[in-house]
């Protein structure tokens, strides 16, 4: 009996903003330590490029890429540690404020895509 071949078609290459989108939704449904997130440095939480750190670390003084520094350190939507993003993420009763602590993340990165790593929006 011959088997008929099926063609395998190549998965959709998604856009960083739906990655960052499904992260978030990882972290919002799941049961997930948003430190071990944080920790692996990638999507939400990846350095804003070399040399400088992540928002939380620009936030509480390192280095911020082009001139970005006072205004990563102004956004108080940023926490300044791990711990502090842990614990509003952990206070947030729903998913839509779950999503809120999270957000900043996500429209900092997609402007690091932008305007530093010359990203184009999808």
């Amino acid at each position: 009996m011959l088997k008929k071949k099926t063609a395998k078609r190549a998965a959709p290459r998604l856009s960083k903003k739906s990655l960052y989108n499904l992260q978030i939704e990882h972290l919002i449904c799941g049961d997930v330590y948003i430190g071990t997130e944080w920790a692996n440095g990638r999507g939400l939480f990846q350095f804003a490029c070399p040399g400088c750190g992540c928002l939380t670390m620009i936030r509480a003084g390192h280095p911020a890429p082009r001139g970005m520094t006072r205004e990563i350190r102004a956004d108080e939507r940023i926490p300044c540690s791990i711990s502090e993003l842990q614990a509003k993420f952990d206070r947030a009763k729903t998913k839509a404020v779950k999503r809120e602590v999270l957000q900043p993340f996500l429209e900092w990165q997609e402007r690091f895509d932008r305007e530093i790593r010359n990203k184009k929006k999808p």
